[in-house]
């Protein structure tokens, strides 16, 4: 897999398959992916593929018809700053495509280490977790700092080892939370690498895992 994601990224930056944005169903899905590349398109649709199959671990699905558009700017709606977000209302999953991600990566860079095609991989797991997990929780329970939860468990346990390492290697002082008090929206929005280590290490310790996975569908976090 790491062969491949090395050839798609000489594909990517070189001329586009495509003037206009190509729609492509990912195989064996009802995804439907908006990309200038085929290439793009294909690592999308693997992204799909090895995100929901850990999302299937969890008892989680991707909702049928979900759309992800890839485009070079995303839309001035709040989400400054973002590589992505799901939008619920519209099943759609808006992302950056690679290009434009390693722009705003040399800028802030997610985990304090240069982008890379795997990384921007674990991005798109990360939006499709949100919007397998959406109808999920119970009614009525706060969901976005829960969400987050989720999404940077399945985001950081489906990247390849290498990426995971050197990620680890650039933050020695996280260890995970201690409890699930310390899990809050805050937090993520002002730092948001270390959330997701933070989410993917307390999952791993013993006695979380899916368990917890599963409280936080049926009971939320305080979204504070």
């Amino acid at each position: 897999m790491k062969t491949s994601l090395l050839l798609v990224a000489l594909v990517l930056y070189g001329t586009p398959l495509f003037a206009e944005p190509s729609r492509i169903l990912c195989q064996h899905s009802t995804i439907t992916v908006l990309a200038e590349t085929k290439a793009m398109s294909d690592v999308v649709c693997e992204a799909v593929q090895v995100g929901g199959t850990f999302l299937r671990s969890l008892d989680l699905n991707l909702p049928d018809n979900l759309t992800i558009r890839l485009s070079r700017k995303l839309p001035k709606n709040g989400q400054h700053g973002s590589l992505g977000y799901y939008n619920a209302t519209h099943n759609e999953i808006r992302l950056l495509d690679y290009e434009a991600a390693c722009d705003a990566d040399k800028t802030t860079p997610l985990f304090g280490i240069p982008m890379t095609l795997a990384m921007w991989r674990s991005v798109v797991i990360h939006e499709i977790t949100h919007a397998a997990a959406q109808n999920e929780f119970t009614t009525g329970v706060p969901t976005w700092a829960a969400s987050e939860y989720i999404a940077s468990v399945v985001q950081f346990s489906t990247l390849p080892e290498a990426e995971q390492d050197k990620i680890k290697a650039n933050y020695p002082g996280i260890s995970g939370f201690a409890s699930s008090a310390e899990i809050s929206l805050i937090y993520y929005m002002l730092d948001p690498a270390k959330f997701i280590l933070n989410s993917y290490l307390h999952f791993c310790r013993q006695g979380n895992g899916s368990g917890f996975i599963r409280e936080l569908l049926l009971k939320g976090l305080p979204d504070d």
